[in-house]
């Protein structure tokens, strides 16, 4: 974040506790107005550990995680700037 210009950073998997089942439903639901307020997004589409298959073309053989989450359609279109890694 700081080599973009950031002071900080928020993200979603550490600042909302995923082991809480009674808060998390409130957090996603607040997804929207996190991320519509958000200059810059860093969508981290997969882990190069998870051991994602390629084809032959450089495609994705199945879906990796991140394109199997809910709020990944507000995470691409609301932020005013979107960096995938």
């Amino acid at each position: 974040a700081q080599s973009l210009g950031f002071d900080y950073l928020w993200m979603d998997v550490m600042c909302i506790d995923q082991d809480d089942f009674t808060n998390r439903p409130h957090e996603i639901a607040r997804m929207f107005d996190y991320y519509s307020r958000a200059s810059t997004c860093l969508a981290y589409l997969y882990d190069p550990a998870e051991n994602i298959q390629f084809d032959p073309n450089g495609h994705f053989k199945e879906s990796p995680p991140w394109f199997r989450r809910v709020w990944t359609a507000q995470e691409s279109w609301l932020p005013f700037q979107v960096v995938y890694l």
